[in-house]
């Protein structure tokens, strides 16, 4: 199951940040780029406002019968994810991205498409869901001149609260993509529902855009920013729109705000770095080319990584100059900035603790993390009172 991160005419990609160290200065710290409506023509297109976990009717009759009798046999979990994958007959497709009763009709879909159908059957039997973006597993193509760049998610089935014995494992994570759905290890990172909607906005937004509908492709991309404005793909597709409509300078403002949230991503900078060439600026386009090279030197979560261990082993001063450096890669992961927060605290810096706790607040893509960080800030809040 795919999702779409699209590339401009004809381009490649690139990312900025200098050598030096730097502390976030938060997520506004550059303004989002304006959405300028007046720019494109109406209608919107068709199924811009619909829900895409909508269940048809002859979803909720395959559920009463199909997924039923699964279910009496193997439990909600697994019984769900047979009758998908055997009774269904799902293909995998990645042309179009599909709603969960389109991908239903059509019995195929991407991987996001997939995810989408999936979550629609185990909502509607109060299964709980995480939805998970998976690293490490992109791929290129071309299509009418525009570059996709191709991302991968997958979806982890949560225990039912009247499972039974032999369905009581903590979870079961099925991906499309693996040989009879099944897991491998895969470097995951959870998201929350509004990025995966976010990320069907941008996808149909990709896709359109690729079809020559300027006009449609920018409203389903602002419905996406609108759906979850941290989704930096989302602004990304944004700058693309705009470069088709010949607004340049707002072309930009969208790349460099993408690239604010996401410093390391090839794409963006690849985008950004063009359109500064094309604008008369080589010297800067080439500056962002060179710091993304510098990065990509080592793997995504380098820095990270060795942080947590030298945590583990109290250098909480070499911890916190790791943690710092993985920022610059990775500004807005949730889990860094916790990490970070709990290194100023340990360093007896009660103020940066809260700051960097503060953001992972913000930037967390799911309740249960969302609970813990708010737990954490509040406790912080009331130590300062009490100081």
């Amino acid at each position: 199951m795919k999702t779409w991160f699209i590339a401009g005419l004809g381009l490649v990609l690139s990312a900025c940040a200098g050598s030096e160290t730097r502390e976030l200065a938060g997520p506004q710290a550059l303004p989002p780029p304006p959405l300028e409506d007046a720019l494109f023509a109406a209608p919107l297109p068709p199924g811009l406002h619909d829900d895409v976990f909508a269940l048809s009717a002859p979803m909720r009759a395959y559920l009463a019968t199909t997924v039923a009798e699964h279910m009496r046999n193997q439990g909600p979990r697994v019984g769900l994810f047979e009758a998908i994958r055997d009774d269904l007959v799902v293909r995998y497709e990645a042309s179009f991205t599909r709603t969960a009763a389109e991908a239903f009709t059509a019995r195929s879909g991407n991987c996001l498409s997939l995810v989408i159908l999936t979550a629609a059957f185990a909502k509607q039997l109060d299964i709980p869901v995480r939805y998970q973006s998976v690293f490490d597993n992109d791929s290129w193509s071309r299509y009418k001149g525009i570059a996709f760049l191709s991302g991968h998610v997958n979806i982890t089935l949560g225990q039912h609260a009247a499972s039974i014995v032999r369905d009581s494992a903590p979870a079961l994570t099925i991906d499309f993509l693996l040989p009879d759905g099944g897991q491998a290890a895969l470097h995951t990172r959870a998201i929350d529902e509004a990025t995966i909607v976010a990320m069907y906005m941008n996808n149909r937004a990709a896709e359109t855009l690729a079809q020559g509908q300027i006009d449609a492709a920018y409203w389903w991309v602002r419905e996406g920013i609108h759906t979850a404005p941290n989704f930096s793909a989302a602004y990304n597709t944004l700058g693309v729109i705009y470069r088709h409509r010949k607004q340049l300078a707002l072309a930009e403002r969208a790349f460099r705000y993408a690239l604010w949230r996401e410093p390391a991503s090839e794409l963006i900078v690849g985008n950004l770095a063009e359109l500064l060439a094309q604008t008369g600026r080589p010297v800067e386009a080439e500056a962002l080319r060179q710091g993304l090279t510098e990065m990509q030197r080592v793997a995504p979560y380098h820095y990270y990584d060795l942080g947590l261990a030298a945590l583990s082993q109290s250098d909480y001063e070499g911890a916190r100059l790791l943690f710092l450096e993985q920022l610059r890669r990775t500004p807005y992961d949730h889990e860094l900035l916790f990490a970070l927060g709990m290194t100023y605290l340990r360093l007896n810096d009660s103020a940066l603790a809260r700051k960097y706790v503060g953001l992972a607040l913000e930037n967390s893509t799911t309740q249960q993390s969302r609970g813990i960080y708010a737990a954490k800030l509040g406790h912080l809040k009331e130590v300062q009172r009490q100081n």
